[in-house]
């Protein structure tokens, strides 16, 4: 996925829960480092979902002028 087709971010705090986004279609971006307000240095996981690509017309009614 390109950062620029990116349509919604979210963060995982856990591989559990960062597991459970990817299943659900969702794609992992990035994965940095933080520091929780416990003072533990723990990962982040980034992901992301694109926007809906626009569908195609399947049915066209056109008219010309006779």
């Amino acid at each position: 996925m390109e950062f620029k087709s990116v349509k919604t971010l979210k963060e995982a705090s856990s591989i559990d829960e960062a597991e459970q986004l990817i299943a659900a279609g969702w794609t992992l971006l990035a994965i940095v480092p933080t520091v929780r307000p416990n003072g533990w240095s723990l990962p982040c996981y980034v992901l992301g979902k694109a926007a809906p690509e626009p569908e195609m017309a399947t049915s066209f009614d056109i008219r010309f002028p006779s």
